[in-house]
């Protein structure tokens, strides 16, 4: 059990690493918000605090297209998928 644990956990990581850094850091930051995540909370979560500065880099905020091709590449990947198979901007892992 625990060799196919640790093969499964390979696996998926090296799904994410094939990821571009953006898409990484899109799914680093809905695995805070749980197994299922939403899109707008998501959103809210990747952007800067007004009071802020801007981050430069893989955790500044993304535009809405950036965020949804980040999603789509890692659905493609078979990392996330709609919640309950429709498209109400709900994700699993």
């Amino acid at each position: 059990m625990a060799c196919w644990t640790i093969n499964r956990f390979e696996a998926i990581q090296a799904r994410v690493r094939v990821l571009p850094v953006e898409a990484q850091e899109t799914l680093r930051q809905a695995a805070v918000l749980g197994r299922t995540f939403d899109v707008e909370t998501l959103a809210r979560a990747r952007s800067p605090i007004e009071e802020e500065q801007p981050v430069a880099g893989a955790a500044a905020a993304l535009s809405e297209d950036a965020l949804f091709e980040a999603l789509d590449r890692a659905e493609r990947a078979q990392l996330v998928e709609p919640a309950a198979g429709d498209r109400s901007g709900v994700y699993a892992f």
